[in-house]
């Protein structure tokens, strides 16, 4: 089975094309108040349908972790952000959604490689490493942070439920053999980011939620 079959089409899901869509701004960084206000917008382009109908957009996990990102690449500079790449993050989700209708305040700490952040309830911590990858110092290309996710295609194949709590699945990424610059990610060898994991997981804990409690999406208050 494919994650469309389980899922629905990718074209009305959050996780299937619709982080696709989202463009991140930072507007300020206060480096000595550790804070910072960002935007994210889907302008007309689709988030998420349900039951037939757009459902407004809110901060996902993804948004929260490139946007902490992008804060990390804006306070090395560009050269500096070129020589590291994200290697860890983990994400702990606030109590209410959060809105994308206004700007975001993004509170954060450092010591040293590692970045704590605050997005509204919402928290990140994020680790960097030195050595790049998948990105390199050509200030003449784009941005791997906001580009890449664009850039690739990913799916979930093979599925097979082994028992209600646990499955076996092939994920599968195509991508161009782009170049990007700034702050990169750590990859395995089949080239994934640390990011399009996070979308592949997300998927495949859907699945393994609807499975085990017999529900379908429409009837899910998630993406």
């Amino acid at each position: 089975m494919n994650v469309d079959t389980i899922l629905g089409d990718r074209n009305t899901r959050y996780f299937g094309v619709g982080y696709k869509n989202a463009n991140y701004e930072i507007i300020t960084l206060d480096q000595e108040e550790s804070e910072a206000m960002v935007k994210v917008n889907f302008g007309d382009e689709v988030w998420s349908i349900k039951q037939g109908e757009a459902r407004s957009p809110h901060l996902s996990t993804l948004d929260s972790v490139i946007i902490s990102a992008m804060i990390v690449e804006q306070l090395l500079g560009p050269e500096k952000s070129a020589d590291y790449y994200v290697s860890h993050f983990d994400i702990r989700a606030g109590g209410e959604p959060v809105e994308l209708s206004k700007a975001l305040k993004v509170d954060f700490t450092q010591n040293g490689n590692n970045f704590h952040f605050n997005i509204l309830g919402m928290k990140i911590n994020l680790s960097i490493r030195f050595g790049n990858h998948i990105s390199n110092s050509d200030l003449g290309h784009e941005s791997f942070l906001t580009q890449h996710l664009k850039q690739s295609e990913l799916t979930i194949d093979g599925i097979d439920y082994l028992d209600q709590t646990s499955m076996a699945a092939v994920a599968v990424k195509q991508a161009e053999g782009n170049d990007y610059a700034g702050l990169g990610s750590k990859t395995n060898d089949n080239g994934f980011s640390i990011f399009e994991w996070l979308i592949i997981f997300s998927q495949i804990g859907e699945m393994l939620t609807y499975q085990l409690d017999n529900l379908d999406r429409d009837d899910c208050a998630n993406l």
